[in-house]
């Protein structure tokens, strides 16, 4: 489905709704994985946007939490900084992947070895 309407509409990609967040950041918020795949596909800009109904986490944050590594690899190939962003909460993308209830080793490992250290 999501094939078909960026398609038709291929600037909708990037627009907000009214809550400000992209089809994108709804899609992986609702932990819809066919849906984030095919948007990611067509290669997003704004994946910054951060969804102001869930501690402001932007789609990285999302995608950690709901454990899909190859969505975390994408955007981090399309936004590496996006590695170092925080939450309303101030939780990067590496502690949310460290307090998931399930410990996620891989996904952990890709994250520490992108995150900037000081």
């Amino acid at each position: 489905m999501a094939e078909l309407i960026l398609a038709a509409c291929p600037g909708s990609l990037d627009l907000v709704d009214h809550s400000l967040r992209t089809a994108l950041l709804r899609a992986s918020s609702g932990n819809h994985p066919d849906t984030v795949s095919a948007l990611l596909a067509a290669n997003p800009q704004n994946l910054e946007a951060e969804d102001p109904a869930n501690m402001n986490m932007n789609v990285l944050h999302h995608e950690v939490r709901n454990g899909h590594v190859e969505h975390v690899e994408k955007i981090l190939a399309l936004n590496p900084s996006l590695i170092s962003t925080l939450t309303r909460e101030l939780q990067t993308p590496l502690f949310v992947a460290v307090n998931k209830p399930k410990f996620d080793n891989e996904l952990i490992e890709k994250l520490f070895v992108l995150f900037p250290h000081g």
